[in-house]
């Protein structure tokens, strides 16, 4: 994933000597989210390739790096809209208990489909057509995205339990669709020149902050919050349509049939010939690149615990103020959504520009070492003002600068140290087709901190 991917939680890996592997058509490519665009592994001679005019394939790629984390993005962001849905009815109670776990069943049902699909793209995924994977994905994407709009037209008042039900339903689908679409257009990426990968994974990086403007934008035209959650929704349904649309324009263009090809008979083929790795070859990996494993998994279970399932529940100090703008309506929106994908977008960069600490034994126990001091987020955001009418913990943060300090920490953190996992990891051996072996460990190992991170994400919450 990616996965980011998915997520915002997308990584990057490094790259890999031969063209076409098993690894980057099962979407865990050798170059991520948070990669540097330093991949060079396009063997495709391009003397007689044909010119990308206007690079309106690139702006494709970049519109469909964006669009495999839409549906997670744009569901965390619209918190005002769920909290309407959820709202108690009958005694006007501040926080209910289903508004307190929403987004802890959310991140459950998101991520862990997500991770266990990520998985199976890689295991099966080069059974199946690319364009039948990515086309396919996009139009179930669309039409779930349908559902959803229809869903924000209901009262569901009287029926909230099962008008939960049905939403995670439609989330659980959106995922499986997510990750199945982020698999093949990593793979079709994968055949262009590198920086068609790169401008793909640029796109996926703003994936997260994208939702978060526009929910910002949305509720600064005081859209009441039934009509937030419609419109938001309108808008992620109309960017995957035209994903969908401009995917099918640019397969009519010689530059991308020249890269592409018209079939996949010969990638998979060459993806066949590709001999498995054995549980030995594995623990010999594992010998050399453990800590960064284990970094990687640490991070990303830790910002799945809090994130967003606690940290959207902090409530301003400044709240119990009517007249307050910015702690009643833009303080989660933008402390919370905005805040953490803009900190963790800035991680990546610094990543890429200061590979420290570096590579070296003492570099991999000091980057292990954060990995597990990252931990403490956990019960620091427990301890915010998080849900303040119906927690148990004391709160000892009460303040929004105690909140803005542990915020900045945790996403720039995120980033950085995930990026320069993903960019070190591989690196720990020597061999060409070890660091690419080295490479899939790390992602599939990333993908289940995630998952259990969204699990442990509904005891944290209920803890508060």
């Amino acid at each position: 994933m990616t996965v980011d991917t998915n997520s915002g939680f997308e990584v990057e890996v490094a790259p890999a000597p031969e063209p076409h592997d098993w690894l980057s058509e099962s979407g865990m490519s050798e170059e991520t989210p948070l990669f540097s665009e330093s991949d060079k592994r396009s063997t495709i001679s391009q003397v007689s390739a044909p010119e990308d005019k206007m690079r309106r394939v690139w702006l494709v790629f970049y519109m469909l790096g964006m669009t495999t984390l839409l549906p997670w993005n744009f569901f965390i962001a619209v918190n005002d809209y769920w909290n309407f849905k959820f709202r108690d009815i009958e005694h006007n109670a501040t926080h209910t208990q289903l508004q307190k776990e929403f987004t802890s069943y959310l991140a459950i049902s998101s991520n862990i489909p997500n991770a266990i699909f990520v998985i199976l793209n890689v295991l099966y995924g080069q059974r199946f057509r690319l364009n039948v994977r990515l086309i396919g994905s996009l139009s179930v994407m669309a039409t779930l995205f349908i559902a959803v709009l229809i869903m924000t037209r209901m009262d569901s008042d009287t029926w909230q339990s099962t008008f939960l039900l049905a939403t995670l339903l439609i989330v659980i689908l959106l995922n499986i669709c997510t990750a199945v679409f982020q698999g093949g257009l990593i793979g079709v990426a994968g055949k262009f020149p590198s920086n068609y990968m790169g401008g793909m994974m640029a796109g996926q990086a703003l994936g997260g902050i994208f939702p978060a403007l526009v929910n910002i934008a949305v509720i600064a035209l005081r859209v009441n919050p039934p009509e937030l959650g419609f419109f938001c929704f309108l808008i992620a349904f109309l960017f995957v349509l035209l994903s969908l649309v401009m995917f099918m324009v640019i397969q009519t263009t010689a530059f991308f049939r020249h890269y592409a090809g018209t079939g996949d008979t010969a990638y998979r083929s060459d993806l066949t010939t590709q001999s498995s790795v054995s549980l030995a070859e594995y623990r010999t990996l594992l010998a050399k690149c453990w800590k960064y494993v284990l970094s990687v998994f640490l991070l990303f279970l830790t910002s799945l615990t809090v994130f967003p399932s606690v940290t959207v529940l902090v409530t301003s100090q400044h709240a119990s103020d009517p007249t307050n703008v910015w702690a009643n309506i833009y303080f989660t929106p933008v402390t919370c959504f905005l805040a953490f994908n803009c900190g963790d977008y800035l991680g990546r960069i610094l990543a890429s520009l200061v590979q420290l600490p570096g590579p070296g034994a003492r570099g991999q126990n000091i980057t292990l070492g954060l990995s597990i001091l990252r931990l403490i987020f956990i019960p620091l955001f427990m301890f915010c003002n998080a849900a303040p009418d119906i927690r148990n913990l004391p709160v000892w943060f009460n303040t929004d600068a105690d909140y803005y300090a542990l915020m900045l920490l945790f996403s720039v953190s995120n980033g950085y140290l995930g990026n320069l996992c993903m960019m070190l990891g591989p690196k720990s051996s020597d061999s060409n087709q070890e660091q690419e072996k080295i490479a899939s460990l790390m992602v599939a190992v990333l993908v289940v901190g995630i998952g259990i991170g969204s699990a442990l994400s509904y005891p944290v919450v209920n803890l508060l």
